[in-house]
């Protein structure tokens, strides 16, 4: 008999290294995590889908769990500097002033930017896309491939 198990992503704090059991930098074939692939395979990139994780996207390139992208906002607790925004409590030019160390580049696509936190040597970040005075898009996971405007493409 199989049992499968939802994790509440909620409940599970984002951190530069990780969500939950979703590891950056992990080899896929060592993660006890069961996923479906979501995507074809380009150059070795291909998104996947956890099973325990829905709602979350999970860039894996050449084997390595490389990023997670979610329009999940709720994974923004209180710990985040992302926080403030993502409740509508601050605006930007006051994130700006508050949190100088976080690196803010205009938006590819859209009228609004990307937020760049990253860990302190700059080997991972949780980037997320501001869009119309809201957060949009949070990606999060290794340097340079979570950078990535268009994912695997």
């Amino acid at each position: 008999m199989f049992i499968s198990f939802i994790v509440d992503a909620q409940t599970q704090p984002l951190q530069h290294n990780r969500l939950g059991d979703i590891i950056f930098g992990e080899k896929l074939a060592t993660s006890s995590l069961i996923f479906q692939p979501s995507g074809a395979i380009l150059e070795g990139c291909q998104y996947i889908k956890m099973i325990a994780y829905p709602g979350i996207d999970v860039m894996v390139v050449d084997g390595i769990i490389e990023r997670l992208d979610t329009s999940n906002t709720q994974l923004i607790k209180q710990d985040s500097p992302f926080y403030a925004l993502n409740t509508g409590s601050m605006t930007l030019a006051s994130f700006r002033k508050t949190y100088p160390e976080i690196e803010i580049a205009p938006h590819e696509y859209e009228n609004g930017f990307y937020l760049r936190w990253y860990n302190k040597d700059q080997s991972k970040a949780i980037v997320v896309d501001f869009i119309n005075g809201d957060i949009e898009l949070i990606k999060a996971g290794l340097v340079p491939t979570v950078l990535l405007v268009e994912g695997c493409a």
